[in-house]
């Protein structure tokens, strides 16, 4: 891979920051003391692990295609935007 620009550099912290929140806040879900927690908060706090998780895939995605041409992630962006329309 070619040297990574700033702005990807940044993609990759905000990714490895954000796999470490969601971990811990993951392992605090698996932990007894989660059951003591209001019912109405552990929803969120589900919801909150969902779209995290979510978040991070976009993220892993764009990692995963800082070495393509532009023109060819463009062209599988194209794709994919036709392949979602079902």
């Amino acid at each position: 891979m070619s040297q990574l620009l700033p702005h990807q550099q940044r993609v990759i912290v905000e990714a490895q920051e954000l796999e470490t929140k969601m971990k811990a806040l993951l392992d605090f879900m698996h932990n007894p003391k989660f059951m003591e927690v209001d019912v109405a908060e552990r929803g969120r706090l589900h919801e909150q692990s969902h779209h995290m998780g979510m978040y991070l895939n976009v993220l892993k995605d764009r990692i995963a295609n800082f070495n393509k041409t532009e023109q060819q992630a463009v062209a599988d962006a194209a794709r994919k935007g036709f392949n979602d329309r079902g």
